[in-house]
């Protein structure tokens, strides 16, 4: 047995909106709760016996079709084998249809599509199945059975429908067949009339370009000048980091932080460290593109800190409850699980990206 429990709907009409008489005698006070009762399914389990050893849990009642959209091809050319399932039932549950193994043809399952109709609280519907033979080998070939079984709750047996594709005649192909020298060699036709002919062969003679008009001598020679010019920006970044304390902070925050987080997501599942670098790499980063001492900040300060740059307050509240989930982590005599901490680690991850982003 199995038991839908009771669902209740608030309603703010005090009536049935339906029943004219009901409107005419409604009351003014406010809104109502509707419940429903208890709903019990009687499910009961299929029967082992004349149960088919290769019962893959259909149940139903279905109709089963097989076919080919041809039956004559030559070598290498594809034939298309549909299976449709037809019926109501749970259609989208339909078991793939197993092929056995075809001596002289390649097998490619085309997947499979589904047509659901839910009309009249009924499911039914259909379930189709392809698949693309290649032959290998020209000849005439009967193509196997296919079953299909499921059982049937109306007439409460299982039941199994098999059907036979048909025969396919593969003949040789055509391209093989012909002469080395009646197989086409140019198919692009020279229409001199409008257009050059487009030539498909190469004259052995080419004319080749001097070195010194070539595109390698310019590039060469401008190696040297793009080598300088990335050496002057190079020495100019490290004056100025070397020179502005804060600069350099700012410029390096987002690297040092990464590395707080990596440091971190390696000692995961030592959560007496983890909390300590996931709450130093956030708080340090803050700390540098502010230009601020982190020892000492507290969670308050941290936060005022955000709320005067006016660039973070989407993100105040989440970055409040992920200070005082790290203190949590940090100072809470009980071990945090590996589940909580690695949700902490990806909201540390994303609350940097925030900050990178809005502290530029």
């Amino acid at each position: 047995m199995l038991t839908i429990p009771p669902s209740a709907h608030n309603s703010f009409f005090n009536f049935d909106p339906f029943d004219f008489n009901s409107r005419r005698k409604r009351r003014s006070s406010g809104k109502s709760v509707l419940r429903s009762e208890n709903i019990i399914v009687d499910v009961q389990p299929l029967p082992s016996a004349n149960k088919p050893s290769d019962f893959s849990g259909a149940v139903g009642s279905y109709s089963w079709r097989i076919s080919i959209d041809k039956d004559t091809v030559e070598v290498d050319q594809p034939i298309t084998l549909k299976a449709s399932v037809t019926g109501s039932g749970n259609i989208k549950k339909l078991p793939s249809v197993e092929i056995p193994e075809l001596e002289s043809f390649r097998l490619y399952d085309s997947g499979s599509n589904e047509n659901i109709s839910k009309k009249n609280y009924k499911v039914s519907g259909s379930k189709s199945f392809e698949w693309v033979l290649i032959p290998t080998a020209p000849g005439e070939y009967e193509l196997p059975k296919l079953s299909f079984n499921y059982f049937d709750p109306w007439s409460k047996k299982y039941k199994t429908q098999s059907k036979k594709p048909g025969k396919v005649y593969i003949k040789p192909s055509s391209v093989a067949l012909l002469p080395p020298g009646d197989r086409p060699v140019n198919v692009i036709p020279a229409a001199q009339t409008s257009l050059n002919y487009i030539v498909t062969e190469l004259s052995s003679k080419s004319v080749s370009t001097p070195f010194f008009k070539s595109k390698i001598v310019w590039i060469i020679q401008l190696i040297p000048a793009l080598w300088l010019v990335f050496l002057t920006v190079q020495v100019s970044r490290r004056k100025k980091l070397e020179g502005d304390i804060a600069y350099a902070r700012r410029k390096l925050a987002s690297k040092a932080a990464k590395k707080a987080l990596k440091e971190a997501h390696d000692g995961l599942n030592n959560p007496e460290i983890f909390y300590s670098l996931v709450f130093n790499g956030i708080v340090g980063f803050i700390s540098d593109k502010m230009n601020v001492n982190a020892s000492g900040l507290t969670n308050i300060q941290i936060i005022e800190m955000l709320k005067n740059t006016g660039k973070c307050d989407s993100i105040i509240d989440e970055f409040s409850s992920f200070l005082n989930e790290c203190d949590i982590g940090r100072f809470s005599p009980g071990k945090p699980s590996a589940k909580q901490a690695r949700q902490i680690y990806n909201k540390a991850e994303n609350l940097l990206s925030e900050l990178d982003r809005n502290l530029k």
